[in-house]
């Protein structure tokens, strides 16, 4: 029996600073896994080692938006992908990125509608009772229809902090590296055509943010790139 949760409007989520700034690829139909998860778990509690954590088909097509025929498939997919990723979070103590999984153990969906996972257990003091964190609307972000849209916000949520406004800047390297993109996108008019604009604008037509994009360039090369920002509400 999977325990009644808050409704999807009423469900907030923090984000670690590490998360945020972690390297990783996840799609947006992996990401509405996460989010959906996390959105149930009570993060001022530990989450305990080996515990379960469930997500129904009727949960995730009310995140994305869809049917749950159509979200039934979709969470397949997903979580036969997201079963495979792995992310990279810088170490403090060791002065470089470590690689982590997300995922320990899995239940594959069932015929009663219900995925189920245990986090790795490396990963969860990313996840409960943080102290650098940023707080996201599962209702703002639910259907987000670009996972460059997503990374994007989450980044300018935890660099704005408790301001609405402000400017962060990029280097081009370091974000392929980021987004783990291994070689895509290598001319940044590419990356730009088929990654940021598209991003941006959603972020906009959302109302979740209005940002100015502005090119860093050395020798006349884009290096880099800088975004001013103005976030709606949260």
């Amino acid at each position: 029996m999977i325990k009644a949760v808050k409704p999807i409007e009423q469900q907030k989520i923090m984000l670690s600073k590490a998360i945020t700034n972690a390297d990783y690829e996840l799609n947006t139909s992996e990401i509405a896994i996460f989010l959906g998860i996390l959105g149930k778990i009570p993060q001022s509690k530990p989450i305990e080692v080996g515990s379960w954590h469930h997500l129904t088909v009727e949960e995730y097509a009310a995140i994305r938006k869809v049917t749950k025929q159509t979200a039934r498939s979709m969470l397949k997919e997903a979580s036969d992908k997201l079963w495979q990723r792995t992310l990279y979070i810088w170490n403090d103590e060791l002065q470089e990125k470590v690689e982590y999984r997300w995922i320990v153990t899995r239940r594959p969906l069932n015929k009663d509608g219900i995925f189920s996972i245990q986090w790795h257990p490396d990963i969860i003091p990313f996840l409960c009772e943080l102290k650098k964190y940023c707080t996201v609307s599962l209702a703002r972000v639910r259907d987000i229809k670009h996972s460059m849209t997503y990374r994007l916000y989450f980044v300018l949520l935890e660099h704005s902090y408790k301001k609405q406004s402000g400017v962060i800047e990029f280097d081009l390297a370091d974000f392929r590296d980021k987004l783990q993109l291994d070689g895509c996108y290598g001319e940044y008019r590419y990356l730009k055509s088929k990654l940021l604009k598209p991003a941006l604008e959603e972020l906009e037509n959302k109302e979740l943010a209005r940002v100015v994009l502005e090119e860093v360039r050395h020798s006349r090369k884009v290096t880099g790139f800088r975004l001013k920002y103005l976030l709606g509400d949260r």
